[in-house]
């Protein structure tokens, strides 16, 4: 989603500025000249959206793996995206440094396109590993998530930044910490002022967005701690949105009064066995002040930080255990610094070959002749900062130990992942398996209902006797009735002629004894 930024402020004072379009073959960057001067862009496409492409990329100095963001020029005004877009985007990144945000490397341009280097997470998308966890999720891992996401919104309001997008699709995963990422939407917003623009993803955007414009004045950064709320009770839930029913409908009624289920028994199947954690009260109250219907009264940033369940439970357990995807060996490099800056998602890009980097061959065969559709496992178009590495181009002589040990760590942490899904897929079984009883019970209920009820009609039949028979009595009965009825209306008039007389002269058993007569 998208939306114009109306009287955004200025930039914080420090904050680099992207120059002005260059001539034709000029270059647009930080310092790093040419693009493909600093980067060996491999033909390695990690994900794609509506005006551009992000590929897999080495630092020709450090051998570092990035992403290399490509924006086609001519494709951005069909869809609504302006050059300031991009440059205000780029001077939020620029402005923020913490080790939950997504890192900007570098940006670069040439005539046909915009060039962003980025931090590269291998670790896949955040809300993949909420449902990959499911209800196994421990409450020391849920309250380091939770600590890391609230972690990451406090260095953006800090800075004066409303990201306007939270959500878990826009988490990656990073040697096993959280990076808040699509920073598209976001913008600069001063304390006393109030954004206008409703955009932003529905099912996680706060009511005083979804008044707008004409029940509600404007919001704040206050709507990026609603949906961190919201993502709160997904954690809780095994990634069940709390205000998405069937079909994936927005109950918009609830949504409005924040009202959150907290029952064990929710959903189609229902949640049994739970934690005693998703029952408790500290976890529940946290929740509830996040996803507080007026903005004035919902939790900040700052104070959600220093919320005690947070403090206590994170302490247990060391940080992001169980989102690590590679673990580090003792010859492995040390883990990147803190970040800055993200990226919103790209989108897709002709592939004509403009622009196009100039590939080395002295890097190895193994990097020649590399196709955008032979080059590995594709991922979701949606997930554009992970995928598989299948170039060994950039390593050193020693990269098969290295990729033997790692593929080894790989291959247990894949198993453990199948050891959970096996869990998860045996506890739903066992909910389809009484479901079905339920269905299969209640069905013998309405046969013997039904049994039942036939067998009272029969009984009130045997009260009331056979029916009687048609024949004699009921000739004369009948031929009485209508006898009376011909009498007093079928009577001839005094005018009428003597066939009339006979046409109306009563018929039945006692006009057929007149007539014996």
């Amino acid at each position: 989603s998208s939306c114009a930024a109306r009287s955004a402020p200025r930039a914080p004072a420090g904050a680099l500025s992207v120059a002005a379009a260059p001539q034709r073959g000029a270059r647009m960057g930080n310092g790093s000249g040419k693009l493909e001067d600093k980067y060996y862009v491999q033909k390695v496409k990690l994900g794609q959206g509506a005006f551009g492409t992000v590929w897999r990329a080495v630092d020709r100095h450090t051998n570092d793996v990035v992403a290399i963001k490509q924006m086609d020029k001519a494709a951005m005004p069909k869809r609504g995206v302006k050059r300031q877009d991009i440059e205000r985007e780029v001077k939020v990144m620029q402005a923020l440094e913490h080790e939950n945000v997504t890192r900007l490397l570098g940006f670069f341009e040439d005539t046909h396109s915009i060039y962003l280097a980025l931090e590269y997470c291998d670790g896949g998308d955040f809300g993949d590993k909420v449902k990959e966890r499911g209800l196994n999720l421990k409450e020391d891992e849920a309250a380091e998530w939770m600590t890391q996401i609230v972690s990451a919104i406090a260095a953006l309001h800090a800075k004066s930044v409303c990201h306007r997008d939270i959500k878990p699709d826009n988490f990656m995963v990073n040697q096993g910490r959280l990076k808040l990422s699509d920073f598209g939407l976001a913008l600069f917003l001063e304390r006393d002022r109030l954004l206008t623009e409703k955009c932003g993803t529905p099912a996680f955007m706060a009511p005083e967005q979804h008044r707008l414009p004409r029940l509600s004045k404007g919001y704040t950064h206050q709507c990026d701690m609603w949906a961190a709320g919201v993502m709160m009770y997904m954690l809780m839930f095994g990634g069940k949105h709390p205000f998405l029913g069937y079909g994936n409908q927005l109950d918009e009624k609830r949504l409005m009064e924040g009202k959150l289920d907290f029952s064990t028994g929710q959903g189609f199947f229902g949640f049994p066995g739970l934690s005693e954690w998703r029952s408790s009260e500290p976890p529940r109250q946290l929740c509830k002040k996040l996803v507080e219907p007026a903005a004035a009264k919902r939790l900040t940033a700052e104070a959600a930080s220093q919320d005690k369940w947070l403090l206590v439970r994170s302490a247990r357990r060391e940080p992001a255990g169980p989102l690590r995807h590679r673990s580090a060996s003792a010859g492995d490099a040390p883990t990147p610094p803190p970040v800055r800056g993200a990226v919103d998602l790209p989108t897709p890009l002709r592939n004509d070959g403009r622009a196009k980097t100039v590939l080395p061959g002295s890097l190895g065969p193994a990097s020649r002749g590399t196709s955008d559709d032979s080059c590995g496992t594709p991922v979701p178009s949606w997930w554009p900062w992970g995928g598989v590495e299948n170039s060994p181009a950039h390593h050193a002589p020693d990269a098969a130990a290295d990729k033997k040990a790692e593929l080894n760590k790989e291959i247990e942490e894949k198993a453990k992942r199948i050891e959970a899904l096996e869990a998860q897929l045996k506890l739903q079984q066992e909910q389809n398996e009484s479901q079905w009883e339920a269905l299969v019970q209640s069905n013998k209920v309405m046969e013997q209902l039904k049994d039942e009820r036939r067998q009272l009609a029969e009984k009130q039949q045997a009260r009331q006797g056979p029916p009687p028979l048609p024949g004699f009595f009921d000739g004369r009965r009948g031929s009485k009735d209508q006898g009376r009825r011909g009498s007093s209306s079928a009577a001839p008039t005094p005018d009428a002629t003597p066939a009339q007389k006979a046409d109306s002269t009563p018929c039945g058993f006692f006009s057929a004894r007149k007539s014996s007569k």
